[in-house]
């Protein structure tokens, strides 16, 4: 099963061979029906993302439930991602939770960044700041670039019994863009566009952050974009592109799912 797992993955990311997703599921199902976890996760895959036809988000659950059953975290993190957003059945808030939590009693930053979610929001549960607290921090200190975002704000706003802090929000934005979240490229962007006390207004960062946030899926941005380049001279404007092409190059998307793999201290 385990030989039969890695052919799977050989097919589907096209690893010596052709990539063929329907002998990766072929190979994964030989293996699944062995009750083997990461074969049932890559199953929930190839399902959830419509990679051999059409989405199948019900059987995406049932495979990654059978994965996440025998302990396989990035399944119960996804299970908990599909009962957040209704894919597939039901919203069930509380499945998601208690998934999470099991995922994150392993130290999982993309876990802890949901339980903070959850809490932030107040999905199933009534909102607590505090705890949004807890989960972001803890994520945060693990690396996850889209925790750093997310608690950059209760820094700003002094939320969760932190003290307003703007110097370190800004410090948790910065970083979280630079490992590649466009989220973060984003807000940088317009924290730059319209200026603050730690951050002057500069419409050539601004137009180069909010380049590359939209590069990297962050379709928001391209109206920031838009709207600066209307404000800059016609020489501004080719150091504007040529800033933004470096962006681009230097703060791609993350190579993992939550950018633990990439730190950077310093943007410039």
């Amino acid at each position: 099963m385990k030989a039969q797992t890695a052919l799977g993955f050989a097919y589907g990311n096209g690893n010596g061979t052709a990539r063929n997703y329907i002998k990766a599921k072929y190979w994964y199902e030989k293996a699944a029906q062995q009750d083997y976890a990461p074969a049932q996760f890559n199953l929930g895959l190839l399902y959830e993302n419509g990679w051999t036809g059409n989405n199948n988000f019900i059987l995406a659950r049932k495979y990654y439930h059978k994965a996440a059953n025998q302990g396989f975290i990035s399944a119960q993190i996804n299970l908990g991602i599909l009962f957040i957003n209704g894919n597939g059945g039901e919203v069930d808030y509380y499945q998601a939770r208690e998934l999470f939590l099991k995922a994150a009693e392993s130290s999982n930053p993309v876990a802890m960044y949901n339980l903070g979610y959850i809490y932030n929001y107040g999905l199933g549960i009534p909102r607590d700041d505090v705890q949004a607290v807890k989960w972001y921090s803890q994520a945060t200190d693990l690396g996850s670039m889209s925790a750093r975002n997310s608690l950059a704000l209760f820094y700003a706003k002094g939320l969760g019994n932190l003290p307003v802090d703007k110097t370190k929000a800004l410090k948790l934005i910065s970083t979280s863009a630079c490992q590649g979240y466009a989220a973060a490229q984003n807000n940088l962007g317009i924290l730059y566009f319209d200026g603050t006390d730690e951050l002057p207004k500069d419409y050539l960062q601004s137009y180069a952050w909010s380049s590359v946030a939209f590069h990297n899926g962050f379709k928001e941005a391209g109206a920031l974009r838009d709207l600066i380049i209307k404000k800059l001279k016609e020489q501004e404007i080719e150091k504007a592109k040529e800033l933004s092409n470096q962006y681009i190059k230097n703060y791609s998307p993350s190579l993992n799912m939550d950018g633990t793999d990439k730190e950077c201290e310093d943007l410039q």
